[in-house]
């Protein structure tokens, strides 16, 4: 195209024109599209819809070929989706049914062979869906088209009227319009036959890496125009590990553990092709330096946990028993799981594990067709503070629990007799918190009596009277045994069922077993045999100081359910006055306070409560400054209080090494861990390192 000026003065003389300029338009380079991958539609969700055709009329400047069919998709457009490309006359000339999507935005695909098209001439590119939900904004194409040569989408006062539909459970021709709206349907075109494949991640799995040790991987891509860009997606690698663009992770694991994460390669390709893949990697501890021999024989354990994602959670339990050979292998496991809709009861499974040179170590259990990954820290008695983290890309299961070395000899209904003290917390199936502590007698024959118990039923407290109670070990080669209660509470009649594994004649760990309801949440606890002094317990049994820690829900704003977690000393004078040194994060901020005064009563059953200020403490001693005890308030903590040894304490009590764990997650936003550290004791600032 040539371009001439000519001026004009005031005068009304003209200037004489000079040399042309020429001008050359440059059409996009192809593969290329109608839109950019940058466009976006201005209503990408227009409601429910019965299934339906949409699509667009586009022509091309010069002869070539259709490659693949693009349309852009909101979060709700899911299901199945078939792309389509017609004849103006409404002949198929070519389909292909949508792989890989994303949730939202553009969708790609290409077909098998590429389909030609002839210059200048008028074609449908389509796509069907059955929910509705497609994007579409009116009136785009009333007064104007798109041009982005050499594709060109005309406008409905071109000759015909852009924006295409049909209604049908299947794919149509698309023949109607509606108010020359654009559904955001595209196109990808080329010059050339040449076609880029579909792009996916050809890597679907990693090997383990070895902590302390160099770990070198590269990814794969499949389809797509190289080169390639790689990126994580969601989730993260193993601490140490680094993935370049070029797809090589690389680097030394540091940390025991399996890592789930997500992937993203993307091509080269006009416009750009994306694919995701899930993968993980696990990480042993070195060959030769391994401690598998710290987790040996019988071992009872107990979890509390949460199973979700980014569109909700819910609660989720577990008690079990399982034996460690010492050498990396679990057998005879045995494991009961509760969740809302899933009660599932003596589950058989085996498993293995490695523990490094740190202490720290994973397990692997093989359960149901499926596994669950545990990781743990060993104690010095041999028993371990573990965390599940079975959760990646934003859903899964988190827990935490402990693995404690049992009595297989306990195993018998006859072994439980006594007094014995329980605490149980936990979330019914709508998330709202719930906790009971109580007591009873064990008769040594699968009676119960002298039972009593109080209730916070998120933040509604009251005592349960006792109509029925009984308990039996049904499995004496796994300790496995039941618990019924049958109650009244506030008029009306009620029930729990628990089923428990024993660690020892004195201690179980016990869960419910009753569906997930509003009225049956799932609980789950310990079961401790009462020291009861002789004539009872009193209010001398508190005497001195008892560190406390519990854990619950706060109630933050107009919303609810934000984790809540406190420790303190509670320092009693055996006369029914009280004082608590508090520390908490509340609502996601520190609170504190020192000394707030307060009272308490202690029953000769135990059961003991505190008042501190406006706030509640109900309690059931298991002996002398030992409690398990819950708050009165919304927030339901529930928690241990362990006596304190005497004498004062600085910096050079806390030396040496420490295993622990984040105890109850009470959601699943929450980030549970376990670990060891070393303390060195020094003043006036100590040091810890650990992993």
């Amino acid at each position: 195209m040539s371009v001439q000026s000519r001026a004009v003065d005031d005068s009304g003389n003209l200037e004489v024109p000079g040399p042309a300029i020429a001008v050359t338009a440059v059409p996009q380079p192809c593969p290329c599209t109608i839109w950019p991958s940058t466009a976006a539609p201005a209503n990408a969700d227009a409601e429910s819809y019965s299934p339906l055709e949409l699509g667009v009329q586009f022509r091309a400047d010069t002869s070539g070929y259709v490659t693949g069919i693009r349309f852009y998709k909101s979060a709700v457009n899911t299901g199945t989706h078939v792309g389509n490309l017609w004849s103006s006359s409404g002949a198929l000339l070519a389909s292909v049914t949508f792989t890989g999507e994303t949730a939202s935005g553009w969708q790609q695909v290409g077909f098998s062979n590429p389909v030609a098209i002839a210059a200048n001439t008028v074609y449908v590119a389509s796509y069907h869906t059955r929910v509705g939900h497609f994007s579409m904004d009116q009136s785009y194409f009333a007064t104007s088209g798109v041009d982005n040569a050499p594709l060109h989408a005309p406008g409905s006062g071109s000759g015909g009227a852009n924006g295409v539909y049909a209604f049908a459970s299947t794919s149509v021709f698309p023949s109607y319009n509606y108010n020359a709206s654009n559904f955001w349907v595209d196109v990808v075109f080329n010059t050339t036959g040449g076609t880029t494949s579909p792009l996916s991640v050809g890597t679907t799995s990693l090997p383990n890496g070895t902590q302390s040790a160099a770990y070198n991987q590269s990814l794969a891509a499949a389809g797509g125009a190289a080169p390639f860009s790689w990126s994580v997606f969601s989730g993260t690698l193993p601490s140490g590990l680094n993935l370049s663009t070029t797809g090589q992770i690389s680097g030394t694991p540091a940390i025991l553990g399996t890592s789930n994460f997500t992937v993203q390669v993307t091509d080269s390709s006009v416009p750009a092709q994306t694919a995701t893949q899930v993968l993980s990697i696990t990480v042993v501890g070195p060959t030769g330096s391994q401690n598998n021999a710290e987790l040996k024989g019988d071992y009872a354990l107990s979890l509390s946990g949460i199973t979700g994602s980014g569109g909700g959670s819910s609660v989720f339990g577990a008690v079990g028993r399982f034996t460690a050979d010492g050498a990396g292998n679990v057998t005879n496991g045995e494991l009961d799981t509760n969740s809302p809709g899933a009660v599932l009861s003596a589950q058989s499974f085996t498993g293995t594990y490695a523990i490094g040179a740190d202490n720290r170590g994973v397990m692997t259990l093989n359960i149901g067709g499926g596994s669950s990954t545990l990781a743990f820290a060993m104690m010095a008695n041999g028993n371990a503070k573990f965390i599940e983290f079975d959760a990646g890309g934003g859903s899964g299961t988190i827990g935490s629990g402990t693995m404690e070395k049992a009595d297989t000899t306990a195993y018998n209904t006859a072994k439980i007799v006594g007094d014995y003290a329980f605490g149980v917390a936990g979330l019914d199936n709508l998330n709202n918190r719930a906790t009971i502590a109580g007591r009873f007698t064990a008769n040594g024959a699968g009676t119960l009596t002298n039972t009593a118990a109080d209730l916070n039923a998120y933040g509604s407290v009251n005592s349960m009277t006792f109509t029925a109670a009984n308990y039996t070990v049904a499995d004496s080669s796994t300790g496995r045994g039941t618990i019924h209660l049958a109650f009244l509470l506030g008029g009306s009649s009620g029930s729990l069922n628990f089923v428990f594994y024993m660690v020892n004649a004195g201690k179980l760990f016990a869960m419910v077993s009753d569906p997930v309801t509003t009225s049956t949440p799932l609980l789950s606890g310990v079961v401790l045999q009462q020291q009861s002094p002789t004539g009872g317990f009193s209010n001398g049994s508190l005497s001195g100081n008892m560190v406390i820690y519990l854990t619950g829900l706060s109630l933050c704003g107009s919303g609810s359910g934000v984790p809540k977690a406190g420790a303190g000393l509670l320092t009693a004078n055996g006369s029914g006055a009280l004082s608590l040194t508090w520390d908490e994060n509340y609502c996601r901020a520190p609170n504190s306070f020192t000394g707030a005064p307060g009272t308490y009563s202690v029953a000769s059953n135990g059961r003991t409560s505190m008042t501190i200020g406006t706030s509640g403490v109900v309690a059931y001693l298991v002996n002398l400054n030992q409690a398990l005890l819950f708050s009165t308030d919304t927030s339901v903590l529930f928690g241990f209080g362990e006596p304190r040894a005497a004498g004062s304490f600085t910096n050079i009590e806390v030396k040496g090494t420490y295993a622990g764990f984040a105890t109850t997650p009470a959601t699943f936003g929450v980030a549970p861990f376990s670990g060891e550290f070393t303390a060195d004791g020094a003043s006036p600032t100590g040091s810890i390192s650990g992993t």
